[in-house]
Order: C-alpha cells, then sequence, then structure tokens
C-alpha cells in the first residue's frame, strides 16, 4: 500500500515558501493548487525545512484517498473480528468542528498555519457576518460577505459529488441563526412541490440525450456531462477548454467536440482528461474555478450552466420540472440586482493620480456608474462610494491581475455629510464641462485637471487636446463653470491652463452654453450617473495615435521609442521596441520640437559656465541640466553628440538635479544614464536614476549592467553629491581621422594617422601620426584610396577645360588651371604614379648638375610593387658604362655608381631603409 506520494520542492511565482508538486508526471500546479514556476534543484531542495502549509494539507487528504483506494481485500476479511460501525454512504464519517475568529483574515491564515483545523470542519466569523468550511486547504464562504475567504463557484452541496453536505448543511444553519445572509447559489433548495419553473435560455431546453448542438454536432449517446445542453447555454463568446495534468491543452467553440475530444484522449492514451467552459478574462482556466476570478463568477457567460466538467452526472434538479398543462404558468422569481464596485489610484498623467471607482451590474458587466476624483491620502473608497449612494457588503478584496480593488456594493441613500454633497457637486460640474468641451469638439481628448493653486481638493478647470498632434497640437480649455474655450485653441498646454487660471480669478467664468447646462443640472440622478461614465469611458479609452519612432513617456517615468499600436480586451497599448507594451490612455507623446533651441541653451549655458568657473552660475548649471535632461529624452542622438568629447567642471549639487551625461561620484565614478521623478503614492513622490561604472574598475564592483538608486524626492532634493557636469562646445570640431588614415600634413608630406590628441581647452585639436608626431588637425588633409581618386578625377575634369579653351583672360581658364595645379600638387604627394610622371623633368636636371653626360634614364619600383621608386641613369659608354639612381623626391643617390645598372638599383632599395619601411604608396 502506498505511504507517500512523490513530490519535490517548488517555487511558486517570485515567492520564497517552499511548495509541493508531484512528480508522477507532469503536473504544472503544487498541491495547494497554485501555478508552479519551477521545482528547485538537489542543492535548494536539500536545505528545505518546511512547506506551505496548503500543500501539506493537501497531501494529507490524498494519502487518505490513496489508501482508502488501494486497500487490499485481505484488510477487509481480517478486520471482520473488530468488526467497524456500519455507516451509512450518505451520513458523513465525523460531525465537523465549529471554528469561530475575530476576522476572516485571522480564520484564512489559521486554515493555513494550524494543524487543528480539518477538511470539512466549519468557520465562523461574527464580525464580518461570515461563514464558511474548510475545502481541503481552501476556507470557502457559503454567505453573500466573504471577507477573505474563497468562493466555491457550484453549489457547495454538489461539490466533489457532495462530500461537504454535511458541512454546508452546519455553515447554513449556523449562519441562519445567526441572521448572516447565504448566498443563495449555496443555500437549501426549496421543496421540488415548492419551486417555481425556472427560467430557461430559449436555446436551452430539456434536450434529450444524444442530441444536436446548437453548432449542428450530435453528442455521443450515453455522454453523461451532456454537452450540446451546455452549447446551449454557454453563449457564442464562450469558449470551451481541454485540460489535463498540463492544464488547457486545447479550445473549442463547442463543447460537443471537446467532450468527443476528451473521450478519445482517456482512451487511446489512458489519460485523465476533463472539459469546462473556459473564463471570459483567462482562457486557460476553467470558467468555475479560475484562480484570478473565480470570486466573480456571476460576471462570467454559461453562469445557468452546471458544472461543466467531464466526469460529473448533471444534477437533475437543474433540469427544472415541467408545470401541468391546465396550470396557470408561475413567473420565475426575479434575482436580486449585484453590483460590484472596482476602485484604483492610477497615475492619470505625470504629476497626477486620480482615484477611479466604476460601479457595474454583475451578471452583464455593464458600467452603471464611473467617476474620477484626484487622489486624496485622507479620502477613503467607502465615503466616495457613501456620497455617490452605494455601500459595500464586504470588504474590498485586490485584484492583482488587474492591480484593482473590487467588492460587492448595493444602493442606499446618498451621504448627506457637507463632504458628500462637495464631491457630488465637484463630480456634477466635470460632467458639465466636459460636456461642453466634446459639444464644442468631439474628437477632443487627453484631458487634464486644472487644479487650484490654493490647494483645493477639486479642479477649477480642464485642458485637453483640441486639433492636431504633436507640433501641431492646438490645446483648448474649459473652466469648472462650464465656459469653453473661444478660438481653436493655444500651441501649448501650458498655455491654455494659464486661461483657465485668469478666468477663475475673475469669477466671470459664466458658462458658454447655459441652455446645454441647465440640461445636465436636471437630469435624474441614475442620468447624470450613466452620462459621466459615458464622458470617462470616451475621454479616458480614446485611442491616441502613436507612430513608429515617436518619443513617448510610460507611466514608470520612463520614455521609449514607440513601435506600434494595438488594442487587446478593449484596451489601446503602445508596444516599443525594448518590446514592453503600456496603455495608451496612460502615456504620453514627448515634444521633440524643441531640440535645436535645447542643444542652444545648453551650448550658451556652458559658455556662461565657463566664464564663471571658479564660482558656478546657479542659473546656468540648472538650465543646462534642464537641457540635458530633455534632450535625453526628446533626442538620446543629439544628446550623446552634444556631451562626447566634451569637458567638464566640478560641482556640488542636490542629487535630485542629476542630468543624463553627469559623472556621479557616489562609491566611485559613475555615468549618470537617465533621471526620474516618479510619484508611486500622491502624497510620496520619489526619485531615482539609472547609473553605471565611469570605470572598468568600478563597474567590476558595482555591476557591469545599469542599475538604478533611488531615494524619496525631498531627500533627493536635499542630499548634495559631488558631480563632473560636462560643458559643451569647448572648441570647433576636430577633423574625423581615424587609426590607419593617410593624411598630407601641412608640411607637404604624406603620413600614416595613429590617434588623435587627447583635447586641451583653447587648444585647436591635434592628430599623432606614425613617428609620433602631432600635427594640428585643420592643417592635415585625408590621402586614403577614395580621396586620391577624386583628386585623379579632378584633375583630369580641370585639364579638360585648361585645353578646351586656352584663354589666360578668361577667369574661368585661370580658375580651371588653379584647380589644376592643387590637384596635381596633392598628387605628387600621395600617388607615385603621378609623381613619376610629372617629377622626372626635374629629376633628370638634378643628374645633369652633377653628370653632365647621363643619359639613358629608366625607372624601376620595388618588388611586388608597381609604383615608381626612381630612375637609374647611365655614365659613360662601352666598358666606361657606370650606373647610379635618382629619386622621386629629385635626390641623386649617394651610394655611387656601380658597373651594372641592376647593381645600382639593388644597392639603392637595400640602404634606403626608410623606403623598406615605409613606402610613399596612394
Amino acid at each position: 500500500m502506498a505511504t507517500t506520494i512523490p513530490t519535490a520542492a517548488a517555487q511558486v511565482g517570485e515567492g520564497r515558501t517552499p511548495h509541493k508538486v508531484r512528480i508522477d508526471g507532469f503536473h504544472a500546479n503544487a498541491l495547494c493548487g497554485r501555478r508552479v514556476s519551477r521545482q528547485y534543484d538537489e542543492r535548494e531542495a536539500a536545505k528545505v525545512t518546511s512547506f506551505c502549509k496548503g500543500c501539506e494539507k493537501a497531501e494529507a487528504v490524498l494519502l487518505a484517498e490513496t489508501a482508502v483506494e488501494e486497500a487490499p481485500a485481505v484488510e477487509v476479511v481480517e478486520a471482520t473480528a473488530t468488526p467497524a460501525p456500519v455507516v451509512d454512504e450518505e451520513t458523513p464519517a465525523r460531525t465537523p468542528a465549529v471554528h469561530r475568529f475575530e476576522t476572516s483574515s485571522d480564520a484564512y491564515d489559521a486554515t493555513q498555519a494550524l494543524d487543528g483545523i480539518s477538511d470539512g470542519d466549519v468557520i465562523v466569523v461574527e464580525s464580518e457576518k461570515v461563514v464558511g468550511f474548510l475545502v481541503r486547504a481552501w476556507p470557502a464562504a457559503i454567505t453573500v460577505a466573504r471577507g477573505s475567504l474563497h468562493m466555491v463557484s457550484a453549489p457547495d452541496r454538489e461539490h466533489e459529488d457532495g462530500a461537504y453536505a454535511a458541512s454546508v448543511d452546519l455553515a447554513e444553519q449556523l449562519a441562519n441563526e445567526l441572521g448572516f445572509d447565504v448566498d443563495p447559489l449555496h443555500a437549501t433548495p426549496a421543496p421540488v412541490a415548492e419551486q417555481e419553473a425556472p427560467a430557461q435560455d430559449e436555446h436551452a431546453e430539456d434536450l434529450p440525450a444524444g442530441a444536436e448542438c446548437v453548432h449542428g454536432n450530435t453528442e455521443r449517446p450515453g455522454d453523461p456531462t451532456r454537452p450540446a445542453a451546455t452549447c446551449a447555454a454557454k453563449g457564442s463568446a464562450a469558449s470551451v477548454g481541454i485540460f489535463g495534468d498540463e492544464g488547457c491543452v486545447d479550445r473549442s467553440d463547442c463543447a460537443v467536440q471537446a467532450s468527443e475530444t476528451v473521450h478519445r484522449l482517456n482512451a487511446e492514451h489512458d489519460a485523465e482528461c476533463w472539459w469546462a467552459v473556459t473564463c471570459p478574462a483567462h482562457e486557460e482556466e476553467p470558467a468555475t474555478c479560475c484562480e484570478e476570478c473565480a470570486t466573480d463568477e456571476d460576471d462570467e457567460p454559461g453562469d445557468d450552466v452546471q458544472d461543466d466538467v467531464y466526469g460529473d452526472e448533471p444534477d437533475d434538479a437543474d433540469q427544472g420540472e415541467q408545470a401541468p398543462a391546465d396550470a396557470a404558468p408561475e413567473q420565475p422569481a426575479q434575482e436580486a440586482e449585484r453590483f460590484y464596485a472596482e476602485v484604483s489610484r492610477v497615475l492619470a498623467y505625470p504629476g497626477h493620480y486620480e482615484d477611479r471607482i466604476r460601479i457595474s451590474e454583475a451578471r452583464t458587466a455593464e458600467t452603471v456608474e464611473r467617476v474620477a476624483l484626484p487622489a486624496v491620502a485622507t479620502r477613503s473608497a467607502r465615503s466616495v462610494l457613501a456620497a455617490l449612494g452605494w455601500e459595500l457588503v464586504e470588504d474590498l478584496e485586490y485584484i492583482a491581475a488587474s492591480n484593482l480593488e473590487s467588492g460587492l456594493v448595493r444602493r442606499v441613500e446618498p451621504a448627506q455629510t457637507p463632504e458628500a454633497v462637495e464631491l457630488r457637486a465637484a463630480i456634477l460640474r466635470e460632467t458639465t464641462a466636459r460636456t461642453v468641451a466634446l459639444a464644442d469638439n468631439a474628437r477632443g481628448a487627453h484631458f487634464r485637471a486644472v487644479m487650484p493653486a490654493d490647494g483645493g481638493l477639486y479642479p477649477i478647470g480642464w485642458t485637453y487636446r483640441n486639433t492636431g498632434f504633436g507640433e501641431n497640437s492646438q490645446y483648448a480649455w474649459v473652466t469648472a463653470q462650464g465656459r469653453g474655450t473661444d478660438r481653436v485653441g493655444v500651441p501649448t498646454r501650458e498655455a491654455a491652463e494659464e486661461i483657465v487660471r485668469d478666468w477663475h480669478a475673475t469669477g466671470k467664468d459664466a458658462p458658454t452654453d447655459t441652455a446645454l447646462v441647465d440640461v445636465i443640472a436636471d437630469l435624474p440622478a441614475d442620468e447624470l450617473a450613466k452620462a459621466g461614465a459615458f464622458l470617462h469611458q470616451h475621454t479616458e479609452d480614446m485611442p491616441a495615435t502613436f507612430a513608429e519612432g515617436d518619443r513617448v513617456l510610460c507611466v514608470d517615468g520612463l520614455v521609449r521609442t514607440a513601435r506600434y499600436t494595438e488594442t487587446k480586451d478593449g484596451k489601446v497599448w503602445i508596444v516599443m521596441k525594448d518590446r514592453s507594451a503600456w496603455p495608451v490612455k496612460s502615456s504620453e507623446l514627448i515634444d521633440t520640437s524643441r531640440v535645436e533651441t535645447a542643444t542652444a541653451d545648453a551650448l550658451r549655458a556652458a559658455e556662461t559656465l565657463r566664464a564663471t568657473a571658479a564660482a558656478p552660475d546657479p542659473a546656468a548649471l540648472a538650465e543646462l541640466g534642464d537641457a540635458l535632461r530633455y534632450l535625453r529624452h526628446a533626442d538620446p542622438a543629439a544628446h550623446a553628440a552634444l556631451i562626447e568629447g566634451a569637458d567638464r567642471i566640478a560641482v556640488r549639487i542636490p542629487r535630485a538635479d542629476l542630468a543624463p551625461g553627469d559623472v556621479l561620484h557616489d562609491q566611485g565614478p559613475h555615468d549618470v544614464l537617465d533621471v526620474c521623478t516618479v510619484a508611486p503614492e500622491a502624497d510620496a513622490p520619489g526619485w531615482w536614476a539609472q547609473i553605471l561604472g565611469h570605470t572598468k574598475e568600478v563597474r567590476a564592483y558595482t555591476g557591469r549592467k545599469p542599475w538604478s538608486t533611488a531615494l524619496r524626492l525631498d531627500l533627493a532634493r536635499t542630499d548634495e553629491v559631488s558631480v563632473d557636469r560636462p560643458l559643451p562646445g569647448i572648441s570647433p570640431m576636430p577633423a574625423p581621422f581615424a587609426e590607419g588614415d593617410r593624411i598630407v600634413c601641412a608640411d607637404g608630406t604624406a603620413h600614416t594617422v595613429r590617434a588623435m590628441s587627447p583635447i586641451v581647452r583653447d587648444e585647436p585639436a591635434r592628430v599623432v601620426v606614425e613617428d609620433g608626431t602631432e600635427w594640428i588637425a585643420e592643417n592635415c588633409r585625408r590621402a586614403n584610396s577614395d580621396d586620391v581618386d577624386a583628386a585623379r578625377a579632378a584633375s583630369a575634369r580641370a585639364a579638360v577645360r585648361v585645353r578646351t579653351n586656352p584663354n589666360p583672360a578668361d577667369p574661368e581658364w585661370e580658375a580651371a588651371l588653379d584647380e589644376l595645379a592643387t590637384a596635381l600638387d596633392f598628387l605628387k604627394i600621395v600617388d607615385p604614379v603621378t609623381r613619376a610622371a610629372l617629377i622626372k623633368d626635374e629629376a633628370v636636371a638634378a643628374v645633369h648638375a652633377i653628370h653632365a653626360e647621363a643619359h639613358d634614364f629608366q625607372p624601376f619600383a620595388r618588388p611586388g610593387h608597381p609604383a615608381t621608386v626612381g630612375w637609374s641613369f647611365r655614365t659613360g659608354h662601352g666598358v666606361s658604362a657606370r650606373y647610379g639612381i635618382v629619386t622621386t623626391d629629385v635626390k641623386v643617390s649617394p651610394v655611387g655608381l656601380y658597373e651594372y645598372r641592376t647593381t645600382a638599383e639593388r644597392a639603392y632599395l637595400y640602404a634606403d631603409r626608410r623606403f623598406t619601411a615605409a613606402p610613399v604608396t596612394g
């Protein structure tokens, strides 16, 4: 008999608590049901001393089930000596115990950590009106209020073939005694004779076995899962998934097809697959037990369907009884409306946080009310809901997948406190103002609140983009009283904000369209709520236009380059070049129209700082920092070019004033790559910088990749650090010479570039050649092969012009002659062929000055090189003949005269070490 289940230590997400995962086959989830991210290696597993309590409890249950299934018949025979009590199959093996707690959070923690709570025990939390029971390792509530407990998506008495019926009966009894509301899904059904005929879906009649589904497929005879009924009831939007140990392996629109696939897989591969309607939001999870949103099962399609899981028998009670033909048809009971509130705090745009609340009807998910208020740290979601006429039935539950809080609410009379009245008035003003703005231009977008200068809680107006985009944008405005813009707009949002403030200061910002304002003021409360919901949906979710290459400020404070936009799950996203995706409504286009202006500002500020180096001008230092930060975000290439090779000035500045391009001296020099100010909470903004070690030695102990340093903004503004700030524009751009270039220096000689000399303030750029000498770069000319070819072509063109019209009085002829002379002078230095052709006459004259009888001049070259390096000549005749050398430098060789021409040429090549080391070539 098996006494253990083969498991291994595993990690869930990024958590530190070890979990247990089965290793007898592939299992994607831990024993506690959470998705496993990786399995521990042997070294990590050896250090584990304790596991997740949920995994341990689930393992104990599995061991008990395995022991019952594997118990051999011989053990039963042996047990007859002392027979066990006979237990009715419908009676639970033990009476569930009752455990009471002060809070649902305490109850949940206790089920995971204490050994005294067993599977099926009942949990009572009177302070939160919560009653539930323990399902293996998961505490589940049967009451409307759930607190921190889970919720079983099917009727509890049917869960696991009624294994927990006794627990549910006891829990319901206690809930009724305490006066707590029991969820209708889990309440004891009324007697059949008193039940009303349930409302039937028009496509979900009591289909006979082997029926044809709405997709035209016939279910397998004897199929206990009744997939045809599921096809009729689930709706066209829902899909059906096929699940196994590895999770969802396939999906289909038709439950009949899914059931056939499951049947084939189980028969052919001895698998344990099953099918179920999938969660609309997370298609890899079943709708009835989705880990992310199972608590909101009433929002999902297919709620009226049974637990559509392969292998479960359909509940006959779910099919309802047909009323007699002569009986008066009874009306189905009206289900009470259920509403959910979703609460989130979002960065609406840089520097401004909003508290957004959405009320939706549970079954249809239709938005009933939506508001967005400036975030206030002291204002709770409960007080806002009360002002709007809603009351929380349960505590808000955080939903990580959506990054919001959600909870069940019900309608109540709106609160009448002064704060609540003021809040409703502010919402009315916003609804009125936005309606006025959209009546003027239905495509107005990207609304931003203009907050009062005195620190008031609610906006005094709004600005929005009226027309255009990017540098062609025009911004309009509307005051909180409803006075709208009287022209197309102004070029900047800042200018629009100033207009709003000016109108507010005058107190004469009466509505532009009084009739429209009166209509809005007279709307009933529910219609006004719907109007506000539409306006926020319209302005928040309207897709913005982002083109490839746009620089976009994301909600995390970083600026990225856009690739394209796409719509997913009803939301518009920008996909960046770094493959990340960000919501359009929380992103902002960076204005790149001021790159040239910012560059000029940086150069001007740098000149001022050079003049005040002893006591740097604070205004110039701040102006330079602003320009560097803007350029880094708007045009990184322009920023890099501006600071490349710039000298630096050492200053002490607050950490918050760091700019990209600075060298920060903090535990060694570090290059500042980017800076950002973010606001994770409305009352606690933050600052961070991305840095990288300036030298190889620093990077060896601080990291070879960029890393971030962060600080609270108020501390960053007071923490002074030492910085070397770049001063761009210190000298004209040096000649672009690189190592290996051939150049002609100011003395008319050709050299090979070794490197550029380090820049020295107030000195021209210099180039270092192969022999170590330095030359002013501006006085040198590049002489690579492309430059030689260009000079040859220029000389040919100039020669044609000179020969075509030989008129010395013609200025164009003189210009052509000058151009030809310049090109030939350059080619004499860098082109051996041209030099040999032009210099031969000078070389002969130089020889005749020493050897008047010299004759028979013949060119020679270095072996393997076609370029002429000189000429050999002969003096005398017959046996008196001797041979000498004259070079292309018009120098007669000092090696003397030889008996043979070849001897003279070889002697010169051997003697001329300079030539053999660095031949003059193109």
